[in-house]
Order: C-alpha cells, then sequence, then structure tokens
C-alpha cells in the first residue's frame, strides 16, 4: 500500500522563550511510525541553522524504551544557496524490526535573535493526524502564522494576548 514510511500521532510542542539574551524554541515532537516492506527508513532531522540541535531523542515500544546516543547519529553539514543548514540521520536498530510501529519522541533547540525568531517545520515524510502547540514566553508573542497546506484541513485557535497558538488537522 505505501512505498515510504509515515507518520501518525504526531504531537509537537513548541515554548518560545529567552535565553542568554536570545530567542529559541523548545520543541518536543512524538510520533508514530510505520514499518515499510517489512523495514524501517532512517529517521532524518533538518535544521536550517547550524547552531540547531537535537538535545533527546528516544524510540518508544511495547518492552520498553530505546535511547538514540549522539555517536549514533551521523550529522552533516550542507551549505545550498551559500546557507548552511545541517541534517542527523539515525538507522533504527535491527533488534526493533519485530515491532510494527515503533513511537520516536525527540526533544530540540532552535535558536533565533535577540527579539525574534522564525519557527519553521516541515515533515520529510507524509503523516496523518497533527496536533500542535505554541506557546510563548517572557513577553514573547506569535505576530504572525502561515500555513503551507489546505487550511481548510486545519483548526487554528489562538489566545487573545498572542501568546498561545493551536493547531489541529481535522
Amino acid at each position: 500500500m505505501f512505498s515510504t514510511n509515515f507518520k501518525s500521532h504526531l504531537i509537537l510542542n513548541v515554548i518560545v522563550k529567552m535565553e542568554d539574551g536570545k530567542v529559541v524554541s523548545d520543541i518536543t515532537i512524538r510520533y508514530r511510525i510505520y514499518k515499510i516492506q517489512e523495514k524501517y527508513e532512517p529517521l532524518v532531522v533538518h535544521f536550517d541553522n547550524v547552531n540547531d540541535s537535537i538535545i533527546n531523542r528516544r524510540i518508544l515500544y511495547p518492552e520498553g524504551i530505546c535511547i538514540i546516543e549522539d555517536s549514533k547519529c551521523q550529522r552533516e553539514e550542507i551549505e545550498i544557496g551559500g546557507l548552511k543548514s545541517s541534517r542527523y540521520k539515525f538507522e533504527i536498530p535491527d533488534e526493533l524490526l519485530k515491532y510494527k510501529y515503533l513511537t520516536i519522541e525527540s526533544q530540540m533547540k532552535e535558536n533565533g535573535f535577540d527579539h525574534w525568531t522564525t519557527f519553521n517545520w516541515t515533515s520529510l515524510t507524509p503523516y496523518d493526524g497533527l496536533s500542535c502547540t505554541i506557546i510563548c514566553q517572557d513577553n514573547l508573542v506569535i505576530k504572525k502564522k502561515t500555513l503551507f497546506d489546505n487550511k481548510n484541513k486545519y483548526i487554528f485557535t489562538e489566545s487573545d494576548d498572542k501568546r498561545r497558538l493551536d493547531i489541529c488537522s481535522t
């Protein structure tokens, strides 16, 4: 039915705050992946900024938790059009191939600037079901939101003070 991995149960939580005089986004993402043709494709995370990073990553499965060690991730810096970015790649351990699906959880940090940031998230694989919450702290507010998809397939709920945005796929 499918020829590439896809995600489901996708939850994206973002806390935007000030840290050391700069705006940072602390991100937690959790989703389920499924085997395609009896294997899992590698997990890939791409950051637009080489200073952004994965803080913690783990795989949850019916019998336990597998912590993804930094030493097991391949990191490469990429330059496209003069802009540098970074990509992390991790192979699913063979011992987890016996499960039909796995839940992936990652904590990441994206660095902004002195008083602003642009939070951009793109799925590198298809997904079904999205719940995203962005919460601003330290007097930061959401100034603009843009969705590059069919807006009729999402519900946006924004707080009156512009400090919280919830996005849910329908």
